[in-house]
């Protein structure tokens, strides 16, 4: 996408289009129809980037002033030199987590939600204002009801190519999903946000074999300190973890579950 500053009313908003080499094609105009409905539909969220309107392939954003993805935050100079403290770091991932809890709650009935991100990483949430906000839904998946135990939605199997490292057991083993596989990504999340470290980095090994250990079960390596700190906030955000890297989808907890712990041990914390 190409982004453009322009103005409304004096206050900046963005402009984003397909750049013009891209090939036009009925899946490209339905991913961005299905981009711009969820955005329309998360315009109550405060954890969400605000679209002002959208045509085709274009669309009015709201402007990130600062620029600034949560990735460049937690690898960055700024933090290399200035690192961020504790209080910091479990308001950030609070931050992730209302971002999907707010997304999971899209037209959910029964706690089961409507929409699925599929494509969850640390670079989506960007920086506007005090807050970073969750954006860019054009990989998503709409969600069916399932009308015949009328009590939940259906599973979904996605089998195209899921590249990278950061994703579920069942995407690498393609089999059924649903919206928590969200959630898992979310875990790896919350490990940079806690160690300002990529997963499986410290492994230096190839996609392919990262993949073999996600679907082992086997989880990003943590260091003695984190383990064994005593520390509140290290002790929330790995609880934390251990909620979003549930191997069986069944029984990994929900994104509004793990918003709802970080939202009670923030308070706990803050008042002590």
């Amino acid at each position: 996408l190409m982004t453009f500053r322009t103005k409304n009313k004096g206050e900046p908003i963005a402009y984003k289009t397909m750049r013009y080499e891209r090939p036009l094609s009925k899946f490209v105009v339905d991913k961005h129809r299905i981009d711009a409905i969820i955005y329309d539909r998360m315009t109550k969220s405060e954890y969400i980037m605000d679209i002002y309107g959208y045509c085709g392939f274009a669309g009015l954003f709201e402007y990130a002033e600062a620029g600034q993805n949560l990735e460049e935050l937690i690898f960055g100079k700024e933090n290399r030199n200035n690192p961020l403290s504790k209080l910091e770091r479990l308001e950030l991932a609070l931050d992730v987590a209302n971002g999907l809890a707010d997304l999971h709650s899209i037209d959910s009935v029964s706690g089961h939600s409507a929409f699925v991100h599929t494509d969850l990483i640390i670079n989506q949430y960007v920086r506007t204002g005090d807050k970073f906000k969750l954006n860019d839904f054009n990989r998503g998946h709409l969600m069916y009801w399932n009308a015949t135990s009328n009590i939940d939605t259906c599973p979904y199997i996605y089998d195209e190519l899921n590249p990278g490292v950061q994703r579920s057991p069942e995407e690498y083993f393609y089999s059924e999903q649903t919206e928590k596989i969200d959630t898992f990504s979310m875990g790896n999340i919350f490990y940079m946000i806690l160690t300002d470290e990529h997963p499986f980095d410290e492994q230096y090994i190839e996609m392919e074999k990262a993949q073999e250990l996600v679907k082992k079960g086997i989880k990003p390596k943590l260091s003695k300190r984190f383990i064994q700190s005593n520390d509140p906030v290290d002790r929330a955000l790995l609880k934390a973890m251990s909620m979003c890297f549930v191997h069986d989808w069944r029984e990994r907890y929900s994104s509004v579950e793990v918003r709802d712990f970080l939202t009670e041990e923030l308070r706990k914390i803050r008042a002590h």
